[in-house]
């Protein structure tokens, strides 16, 4: 028998004939064929089984064909189990295989080769309290439990005799990840104790701070001078500077209405990592993997893209206050170390400080041993992971780091944003007149290219597709060689710089926008453009990868689509094309939460890690819970951001302003 070709058979209407019993009976080829068809046409037959019967009864059949295989995770009670004295609980990883014709294994592989959609149902990962589940497999329970090599052993003999009886599945062990015992605390190290003493310093230094200002500063006559270091770590003041917004040129209050456009983003970014709480160690996956199906999931897909505009607000940010301060000073390669100098330290000490923390404390923050279950793969392994390329972080090229895959995974933008500034402020600073131009149009051509080049060479997707199984391994090439680079946000970079030149050129010359019907009313439309770019992103999410020229034009196009409806943004709040909106996006109410959109992004993932680690359970696919989680870690975030803000981030752009004696902002 001709097996059909992938291509050709995953085509719904071919394929509801082919699932009729009465058309297509096994049991009557088996004998016909070698045991390499039979193993291709079990393997086929299963797919379509599950994936693609008739509308009347698919839901049905699915939920039956899909309940055959065994649950990719699972949470045996955790507390209970360490009560006892000699309670001892495993997280670990095991592979499934069977021999060729096991007809549940051709299942199972089929279904996961459906990898847009579908998880990997190959290996499944558990947690098991083996001082209860897998007493009958030990000998000497202490004498074994002792050694990591006899724990493993033992979970291999017992999950494997488990799985057989119920599935007639073999199971290797793969990974165990933690094994927590009774009464089990992590050590505090030398770090944290270091760590800790570099937070209380901060302490001592903003209690200084304050009280010098309270009970000194406030008495004191003009005439005297005030100490500008204890007077930047004043709370009083820095909370004053928080909720009061003043710019030193009025140009510069034209962008009030950027808080909003921030606080929207970094909402956005939010809910989207807040999805991670829901799609691993859940009580059945299946629900998630529908979500894909969904038009408002399919719009959630392509919000990666959201990040652009951050691009574009920055470069549009630095060029223009370049531009303005170049009236009062030139602009001189002398100044260039300068600018990057303030730039750094206008990101570093709050970076620093999360990242230092994340090293640290996250891992007692998890829970340690007797936390969670979960306190490992979701605290321990971050911790670690930023004890060994922390230092990449902070000298900004982190997202170049392939292998770092966990500590502070979000950052990635901040590296990008880094490096572009870097390139921004040097075509700025270094060129003049038509030449500016033509570099800006150079820069414009490279950025384009860029990403095309790296999906020809590199075999990558047009857009990161966020497939469940990213969430297991947070494995995607794509996003770890093209989407996190600076490179392949060049484009971004290029039109902020454009817009703030139009933007300037523009005021200079006094032109009124609001007058133009025609730009007034594509206000309205931005939101509108916004979601069909995005909801062109589900064309990707095809079990048919796109052609390599699609993918490439994709590529390029998609971030210049996205840049340039930001700059659009940009060019209507600043220059106030729509009155109705500007004065939406200039309320006073955006003003805190805009200025803290920065502490609130470096810490919230941090949120998300303590959600995880200090779950005992499996969680459930649900709308309702994603909002539950994400309304505790965006309340906690901003809570943590505000501390983070007021002992941290302001003291030391207070301090950076007092050491230069400017005003300049660059951030």
């Amino acid at each position: 028998m001709k097996i059909p070709k992938k291509s050709t058979f995953f085509d719904n209407n071919a394929t509801r004939t082919l699932l009729s019993r009465e058309e297509f009976d096994y049991n009557e080829t088996r004998t016909l064929l070698s045991r390499e068809e039979r193993s291709k046409l079990q393997k086929i037959a299963a797919v379509i089984q599950i994936c693609y019967f008739p509308r009347g009864r698919r839901k049905t059949k699915i939920n039956t064909e899909y309940d055959r295989m065994p649950a990719i995770f699972g949470l045996e009670p955790y507390h209970a189990c360490l009560r006892p004295e000699d309670g001892v609980y495993c997280l670990f990883r095991v592979d499934l295989h069977a021999d060729e014709d096991n007809e549940l294994m051709q299942l199972i592989r089929g279904y996961s080769e459906h990898t847009v959609k579908h998880y990997y149902y190959t290996y499944i990962q558990r947690g098991v309290c083996v001082s209860t589940t897998c007493r009958h497999f030990m000998q000497n329970k202490t004498e074994e439990l002792s050694r990591a090599e006899d724990v493993g052993g033992i979970i291999e003999r017992c999950f494997n005799d488990s799985l057989y009886k119920q599935y007639g599945l073999q199971a290797k062990l793969s990974t165990v990840y933690n094994c927590d015992k009774h009464n089990e605390e992590i050590t505090y190290d030398t770090l944290d104790c270091i760590v800790a003493i570099c937070f209380l310093i901060i302490l001592a230094f903003n209690i200084a701070g304050s009280c010098y200002d309270y009970f000194y500063l406030s008495k004191m006559e003009k005439n005297n001078k005030e100490n500008r270091f204890l007077s930047s770590f004043s709370i009083f003041r820095n909370w004053k500077w928080l909720t009061e917004y003043r710019a030193s040129d009025p140009r510069m209050e034209k962008l009030k209405g950027f808080h909003f456009v921030k606080c929207i983003l970094t909402f956005f970014i939010m809910f989207d990592h807040c999805a991670w709480i829901n799609t691993t160690y859940t009580d059945y996956p299946l629900d998630y993997e529908r979500y894909y199906d969904t038009w408002g999931y399919q719009l959630v897909n392509g919000g990666m893209m959201l990040v652009q505009m951050f691009f574009v607000l920055s470069a549009f940010t630095f060029t223009y206050s370049l531009l303005i301060r170049s009236e009062r000073t030139s602009l001189t390669w002398a100044t260039y170390p300068k600018i990057i100098l303030l730039r750094f330290w206008r990101l570093s000490p709050a970076y620093a400080a999360v990242l230092a923390y994340t090293a640290s404390w996250l891992r007692h923050a998890g829970g340690g041993g007797g936390g969670g279950p979960l306190w490992q793969v979701a605290g321990g392994s971050v911790a670690d992971a930023c004890q060994q390329y922390a230092w990449t972080h902070l000298l900004y090229f982190n997202n170049y780091v392939q292998d770092n895959k966990l500590c502070a995974l979000h950052t990635w933008y901040l590296a990008a944003d880094f490096q572009l500034f870097v390139l921004g402020v040097a075509v700025v600073v270094g060129t003049r007149g038509r030449m500016r131009h033509v570099a800006l149009f150079v820069l414009f051509l490279v950025g384009l290219l860029l990403p095309a080049w790296q999906v020809w060479l590199q075999d990558l997707d047009a857009i990161v597709l966020k497939k469940p199984e990213f969430f297991r391994n947070f494995h995607n090439p794509t996003f770890q060689k093209m989407h996190i680079s600076g490179h392949a946000n060049i484009v971004c970079c290029v039109l902020g710089i454009y817009t703030a030149l139009l933007v300037y050129t523009l005021q200079n010359n006094k032109v009124d926008l609001s007058k133009n019907k025609i730009l007034k009313q594509l206000c309205w439309m931005v939101v509108p453009g916004v979601m069909a770019l995005f909801a062109s992103c589900v064309l990707f999410y095809t079990e048919e990868r796109a052609p390599l020229l699609t993918r490439m034009a994709a590529a390029a196009l998609l971030r210049v689509v996205m840049a340039t409806i930001s700059s659009f943004v940009i060019v209507a709040l600043v220059m106030r094309i729509n009155e109705r909106i500007s004065r939406l996006f200039e309320w006073e109410g955006w003003v805190v939460p805009g200025r803290l959109s920065y502490c609130v992004y470096l810490v919230h993932l941090n949120m998300v890690h303590v959600l995880l680690a200090r779950r005992t359970h499996l969680s459930h696919v649900s709308i309702y819970n994603l909002a539950l989680n994400f309304v505790g870690v965006y309340g906690l975030s901003h809570m943590a951001a505000l501390v983070l803000h007021l002992l941290v981030e302001a003291p030391a752009s207070r301090l950076a302003r007092a050491a230069t004696a400017t005003h300049l902002k660059t951030a």
